[in-house]
């Protein structure tokens, strides 16, 4: 079978052959983001994840091997979005610079950064497990031993997120990641697209953001004399996510009736009924979340409370031994992000004949 111009063959699973001919007029299209820099080659058949304004491919970094996401952010889809998404114009610059600040086992990597006049390429840790929101559906919802040690990674993250001034916004199961399909799997916190980092702990934000059913209270009361919102908003969000993990639904309902949801969300209204599963699990964990799911952000629990909380602190020795070990293995199987890609720039008078 005759090779086209930049045919992509899969030859097994993570394993590729790349056909590049040098003799097709490739012109000098600086907006042409499958070979960048003369480094990166971006697969165009290989799509990780889709999103407004944004596609998530499969890269390679020709000069070490290494498998990355590469985030292309399509800048004229963005001028032309609803006026509600406008405000995604103006999160990519603070994306980039809150990721480069930030280096953590369990934040995703930021690799590089490629701008042109259409598009801003982000290359990104590349992470092969998929989203946690698959794996809840997947298990219909995570058995409590393994969404506490979820959970405990999750908090480590968000600690040092918080003791850097950095708030997420938009954790919710769709934007942390695994490593690993297989159960106790490392997880990445991604998409910091809302994020926002300022000057001191001082500092309020009163921008209205985030997906919905996630929001704590404070932050649909934005724009109001409430005098903005602080960090804990990620606290609240978290309450919902352990929620979502342990019963495989959200607490306070979808967003199909917005103004319900609010109410509901204004209240804490929500329940640990025996229907969704509910009977089977401790107090503990109860407790902890219906502690984070409080609506005065002055008496919610703070990342370190919920570290000190009951349900983490009374295996506290056992989880960060287990963290270490999963810390180990990723390290070990680093040379596994090295690939078995092979572009060839050749001819194709070499090839045929």
């Amino acid at each position: 079978v005759p090779l086209t111009h930049r045919a992509e063959i899969e030859i097994k699973w993570d394993r590729f052959f790349v056909f590049y001919n040098l003799l097709e007029d490739q012109g000098e299209d600086p907006e042409d983001f499958q070979i960048i820099k003369d480094r990166y080659y971006v697969f165009e058949t290989q799509t990780l994840g889709t999103g407004s304004f944004s596609t998530v491919k499969l890269a390679i970094d020709m000069k070490s091997g290494e498998r990355m996401a590469c985030k292309i952010i399509d800048k004229r889809r963005m001028r032309i979005g609803k006026p509600s998404e406008r405000p995604a114009q103006l999160s990519i610059d603070q994306e980039i610079s809150i990721l480069k600040e930030v280096v953590h086992p369990n934040i995703v990597g930021i690799k590089d950064t490629v701008q042109t006049s259409k598009y801003v390429c982000l290359f990104l840790t590349r992470v092969t497990g998929g989203e946690l929101f698959d794996y809840i559906l997947k298990n219909s919802g995570v058995q409590e031993h393994e969404s506490k040690f979820i959970f405990y990674q999750i908090l480590r993250a968000v600690k040092y997120l918080h003791s850097r001034n950095i708030t997420h916004r938009d954790l919710k199961p769709e934007n942390l990641l695994l490593e690993s399909a297989k159960p106790f799997s490392r997880v990445i916190v991604t998409d910091f697209g809302l994020a926002k980092m300022l000057p001191s702990a001082l500092e309020r934000m009163k921008t209205k953001c985030g997906t919905m059913s996630y929001l704590a209270p404070e932050v649909l009361n934005a724009g109001s004399a409430t005098g903005g919102y602080s960090k804990c908003v990620d606290c609240w969000s978290l309450g919902v996510l352990l929620y979502v993990m342990l019963a495989g639904s959200l607490p306070f309902g979808s967003d199909e009736d917005a103004g319900q949801l609010m109410r509901r969300i204004g209240t804490a209204d929500f329940t640990f009924g025996d229907e969704c599963g509910w009977d089977g699990i401790s107090w503990e964990v109860k407790d902890l979340i219906s502690k984070l799911l409080t609506v005065d952000p002055q008496k919610r629990l703070t990342i370190d409370e919920a570290f000190a909380h009951p349900w983490i602190a009374a295996q506290s020795d056992l989880l960060a031994k287990l963290y270490a070990k999963v810390g180990r293995r990723v390290r070990c199987s680093f040379c596994s992000a090295v690939s078995d890609v092979r572009i060839f720039k050749v001819c194709r008078l070499l090839v045929v004949g």
